[in-house]
C-alpha cells in the first residue's frame, strides 16, 4: 500500500500535471485519478475500491438505523 506521504506527493504531482496541461472543470478528477493509478501501478485503485466498499457498508447500516 501507499503511505499518506506517498499519496500526498502523487496527488500534488497529479494536480500540477493537470494544471500544466490546462485540464480544468469536470475533467480534473478523471485526469487526476488516471494519473494517480498510473503513477502508483494501480495500488491506489485497489485502495479506492476498498474505501468505496466500506462507505457503502456504512451508508447501508445508517439507512437501516434511520428506517427503524
Amino acid at each position: 500500500g501507499l503511505s499518506k506521504t506517498q499519496m500526498d506527493e502523487v496527488t500534488r504531482a497529479a494536480l500540477k500535471n493537470a494544471n500544466d496541461l490546462g485540464v480544468g472543470g469536470s475533467a480534473v478528477t478523471p485526469h487526476v485519478l488516471k494519473f494517480i493509478a498510473e503513477a502508483t501501478k494501480e495500488s491506489s485503485v485497489r485502495a479506492n475500491l476498498a474505501l468505496a466498499e466500506n462507505n457503502a457498508s456504512v451508508a447501508a447500516q445508517l439507512a437501516v438505523e434511520l428506517a427503524s
